[in-house]
């Protein structure tokens, strides 16, 4: 059996134009793996053909040409899509059905079980995406974030081997950002692969094993996080602390700052050894006059946000 889950391979589509006689190619090629028990994020600006790709891999769109291959089999065999949850980025539900009453009509769909054991399974559910104490509430009374709970909740009902989410954080606030990143770590850690795709680069460079990031519709690179550094490089990040809040001049422009108990914190990050050696020795002088004091130097990877912008500048 192969190591990956979920293999695709010279994946193309075209659309027909509304109001012309041609077509227009919106994958032009795509290739990645998915490896089982991974989390991957699949990154890419709007219009890179990202929620395309989902939806021919779920065969909601036909593809042109290419293979999809699921635990090394077409992934268009009934018996493997069963294996499959899906979450949109648009998820719908019917108004007039409760909470409860969704999540049972589409446990219904997917489980072929007893009716007490799709209620159990749905109390499970409820409960494990924070929408309990909202079990009998109409779907029309629920705020974005809660219909984006419930757009999970039946996305995991089959307890599905592969999790497809599509910006799964739309409409979240902070906090229910963290419960999903915490759900997904959980149902990773439980034995399910999860296919993350998300403007949140935060969150996905938290998150996800590797990534494959999707520019005018093929993928331009795939790597794992864990080889950033040796793929990219690394920056580095000098952080001081001041009385006052006025930036010191070191150079260049500090990326963040904040207050702090005692005083103001800047964080300053380089990526070239020159850059960081010259802010440093500004940084050393100004420590020695008493007007800032050094807090951290230190070196690290890239943030994903900024080799996702370097790749698709391209």
């Amino acid at each position: 059996m192969s190591d990956f889950l979920l293999q695709v391979t010279g994946l193309k589509k075209s659309l027909r134009s509304s109001w012309a006689f041609s077509s227009r190619p919106i994958l032009k090629g795509i290739d990645f793996n998915i490896s089982r028990g991974e989390i991957f994020g699949f990154l890419g600006r709007n219009g890179a053909g990202k929620t395309t790709t989902i939806k021919t891999i779920l065969g909601l769109v036909l593809k042109d040409t290419g293979e999809i291959l699921f635990e090394g089999k077409p992934l268009e065999l009934p018996n493997n899509l069963s294996d499959i949850g899906y979450l949109p980025e648009l998820p719908y539900f019917y108004n007039h059905l409760t909470v409860e009453e969704t999540l049972s009509f589409f446990s219904s769909l997917a489980l072929n079980q007893s009716e007490s054991s799709i209620k159990s399974r749905v109390r499970e559910i409820l409960e494990l995406v924070g929408l309990k104490e909202r079990a009998k509430s109409k779907v029309i009374s629920l705020s974005k974030g809660l219909q984006q709970r419930l757009g999970l909740a039946q996305a995991i009902v089959n307890k599905p081997k592969l999790l497809i989410l599509d910006e799964p954080f739309s409409g979240l606030d902070p906090v229910g950002r963290a419960e999903f990143r915490e759900i997904f770590l959980n149902l990773n850690q439980q034995g399910s692969t999860i296919f993350i795709s998300s403007h949140i680069l935060s969150d996905v460079q938290s998150l996800c094993h590797s990534v494959s990031i999707l520019a005018a519709g093929v993928v331009k690179r795939s790597f794992s996080l864990a080889q950033r550094a040796e793929l990219f490089g690394e920056q580095m990040t000098l952080t001081i602390q001041t009385v006052q809040p006025l930036e010191p001049a070191i150079g260049i422009k500090a990326k963040s700052n904040r207050k702090t108990p005692d005083g103001f914190e800047w964080r300053y990050f380089f990526n070239n050894p020159e850059e960081a050696t010259t802010g440093l020795r500004e940084a050393l002088n100004l420590q020695d006059s008493k007007a800032i004091k050094i807090l951290n130097y230190q070196s690290e990877p890239r943030s994903l946000e900024e080799i996702f912008l370097e790749v698709t500048k391209e």
